[in-house]
Formats: structure tokens, C-alpha cells, sequence
């Protein structure tokens, strides 16, 4: 785990976009710092770098007749970072030990590195979520009537319940579609 994320403040990372609230949850349980910046000199750091490799790697793969994906990151793994970007982009650490700390055991990133969004349970014990609903079948509590539970989409879509940090039994609720009949005039 790192100990701080260092972005600027475009993109994915910018504080107006919508997932930015959940990359900063992850990390905050993560204990990551975030540092953005909106600097002319963060900026022009990032922008070189891109400007280099469009302005640099692409005429070095053509300059060497590179046609495939195979031969192109043979190239970049073998010649051009090592020889190139290591020499002129990189910075030596003052400081050799790793600045990364180890996953601890009881950290489940699944639970982490997720969309997380708070519902409220109906009278009925369910709960609505990307126009779905859903039905908590846990017998633990007597009521969770009016209760706030976390729910949590993975990258595969799918979806865990959370009651603080108990994980919920749910099956998905088949709301039947309206018939419209027409009343005899």
C-alpha cells in the first residue's frame, strides 16, 4: 500500500467528477494519503512525460520497423525505458528503503476497491439499488426496518450488503410488470 497518491486534479482524479468520492474512501480506508494539485508545475511534470512518449516512442518503434504489439513492448521493456526514459526521467530516491507499506491480512480489498453507496431498509426488508430490488433474507436481527446498510458493487457487478461489518443474505426481488387493461367504455 502506498503511503501517498500524488495527482493532479483532472480527470479521474478531479474533485468535481463522480468517482472521485470513491477513489478517496478507498484510500482514506487505506490510510493513503492523497495529495492533488492544480500547480503549473505538477501539470508540466505530467505533460512532459506524455509529450515524450508520443513525441519520442512512437518514431523510435516506426525508426525500427515495430508493427506488432508483441515486438512493440519487447522494444519499450528492453530498449527504450531502460536506455532512454531510465536515463533522462528518472529521479534517484534520497532514500532506498520502500516508501510502500504490506497489505495487512485483515484488509479485504474487496471490499475496498469497490462502488459503495448507503441505502436505508423499507418496511418490507428490501432495498432499492440501480432500479433493482432487493430482499435481505439475514435472520441475525429481528428488524432492520429504517436502518442504514452499505451496499457494494465490484467490477464484475456484483452486489454485497453490508450491516456495519456484517455481511447480509440477499436475493433479488422480480418486481411482475403492470398490465394495463382497458376499461370497458
Amino acid at each position: 500500500i502506498p503511503y501517498v497518491i500524488y495527482t493532479d486534479r483532472a480527470g479521474w482524479a478531479g474533485s468535481k467528477r463522480e468517482d472521485f468520492p470513491q477513489f478517496k474512501r478507498a484510500c482514506d480506508e487505506l490510510g493513503i494519503t492523497l495529495i492533488t494539485t492544480s500547480s503549473p508545475q505538477a501539470k508540466g511534470r505530467i505533460e512532459n512525460a506524455w509529450k515524450t512518449i508520443q513525441g519520442r516512442l512512437v518514431p523510435e518503434m516506426r525508426l525500427h520497423k515495430i508493427k506488432s504489439m508483441l515486438d512493440a513492448n519487447r522494444y519499450l521493456q528492453q530498449t527504450f525505458l531502460p536506455l532512454y526514459w531510465a536515463k533522462k526521467n528518472t529521479v534517484v530516491a534520497k532514500k532506498a528503503d520502500s516508501r510502500y507499506r504490506p497489505l495487512p491480512d485483515y484488509i479485504n480489498l474487496d471490499q475496498i476497491i469497490c462502488i459503495q453507496q448507503s441505502r436505508y431498509v423499507t418496511s418490507d426488508h428490501c432495498i432499492s439499488y440501480l432500479g433493482k430490488r432487493f430482499k435481505i433474507t439475514e435472520r441475525r436481527f429481528r428488524s432492520l426496518k429504517g436502518k442504514e446498510v452499505t451496499v457494494n458493487q465490484d467490477e464484475a457487478g456484483k452486489i454485497t450488503v453490508f450491516h456495519g461489518h456484517l455481511q447480509l443474505k440477499i436475493e433479488e426481488v422480480k418486481i411482475p410488470k403492470k398490465r394495463w387493461e382497458k376499461k370497458p367504455a
